[in-house]
């Protein structure tokens, strides 16, 4: 949540949330846990329940084709695509916030 803060604050110059709970509750609802990535927007952000964390949400920021960026706690940001059967399975909710 801290790294979405940070790539949201200083790509796009807006505020997010520090908490994962906040961000994913002040986002506008794209959907919940079934959404075809046509669907999706860059920078929408994608809510994961990982059972990690403070309340075992993980959070990415979409890109493209599929493929979404997040902070990995075994080796940094890392690219990885929401057809991947391990993000699939955990995607919980899509937020996107209006870009300035």
């Amino acid at each position: 949540s801290g790294f979405v803060m940070v790539v949201f604050d200083e790509s796009f110059s807006l505020k997010l949330p520090r908490i994962t709970l906040n961000q994913m509750a002040q986002g506008e609802k794209i959907a919940g846990r079934h959404i075809g990535s046509k669907k999706l927007r860059p920078a929408d952000l994608l809510f994961f329940r990982t059972g990690r964390g403070a309340h075992g949400y993980h959070v990415g920021i979409y890109l493209q084709n599929g493929d979404f960026m997040h902070l990995s706690t075994k080796g940094g940001a890392k690219i990885v695509n929401i057809s991947n059967k391990y993000w699939r399975d955990r995607l919980r909710k899509v937020v996107r916030y209006e870009i300035p």
